[in-house]
């Protein structure tokens, strides 16, 4: 009897808090800012889409930028990159979703600092791994 309920109830409810918690994750990433290793992004429309497409840009060629097959750290990206590509995949839209939400308060607000650029990725940097 247990058993069933935890089947039918837990993991779909599991399933809906994990998707509300990321939903969006890139907006809240470049809204928020946590790190302070970004530029400010309120202001800037649409800046949770540019920070999925940058991830995905980073998945693709994290690898091909560390050259030495032998090294560990080559084969630990090449395992990785699919996972984080799929992450991104999976955010774009709910980023999608959220800058839309978000888009008065970026039209209404001046912005304090430039707009992010592929530039500002740093694929490689210890705090993106």
């Amino acid at each position: 009897m247990v058993s069933r309920f935890v089947g039918r109830v837990a993991l779909p409810f599991v399933t809906f808090v994990t998707l509300i918690l990321l939903a969006g994750c890139g907006t809240m990433v470049t809204k928020t800012n946590p790190s302070g290793q970004l530029p400010n992004q309120l202001g800037h429309a649409y800046t949770g889409i540019q920070f999925d497409i940058i991830g995905m840009k980073c998945a693709f060629t994290a690898p091909a930028e560390v050259k030495d097959e032998s090294n560990l750290r080559f084969w630990g990206l090449v395992a990785i990159s699919p996972l984080v590509l799929a992450f991104y995949i999976v955010d774009f839209p709910l980023s999608l979703a959220a800058d839309t939400l978000l888009l008065p308060l970026d039209v209404f607000r001046e912005p304090t600092d430039r707009r992010m650029t592929f530039s500002d990725a740093k694929c490689l940097s210890p705090s993106a791994y």
